[in-house]
């Protein structure tokens, strides 16, 4: 049973939690550029990928790089991705700094 083209399907395993992100020593959102994450956003962009940045709850509002911000469809909590349908992209802003 494996899911078909464009269909999402739940990791069975358990997800890691904002203290378990390996290279985040400030936390799980980045408190600087990346300049990594800026060319795999881009290249994401350039292959016509939906983008969609996830943020912790606690951090959400909280400033983030200007790339991401620019680069991405959609903004979620963490909170809400159980719910997500991913068959169903949506598109939204942040609604937060940037730097």
């Amino acid at each position: 049973d494996r899911p078909g083209p464009g269909r999402y399907r739940p990791h069975p395993g358990p997800h890691p939690g904002p203290g378990d992100l390996p290279g985040h020593s400030e936390g799980p959102v980045p408190g600087e550029e990346d300049v990594g994450m800026g060319v795999e956003l881009g290249m994401a962009r350039a292959l016509g990928k939906y983008i969609m940045v996830v943020i912790p709850d606690e951090d959400f509002g909280k400033p983030i790089n200007l790339m991401s911000w620019g680069i991405a469809d959609n903004f979620i909590k963490m909170s809400e991705l159980p719910n997500y349908d991913f068959n169903k992209p949506s598109y939204n802003f942040y609604d937060g700094g940037v730097y």
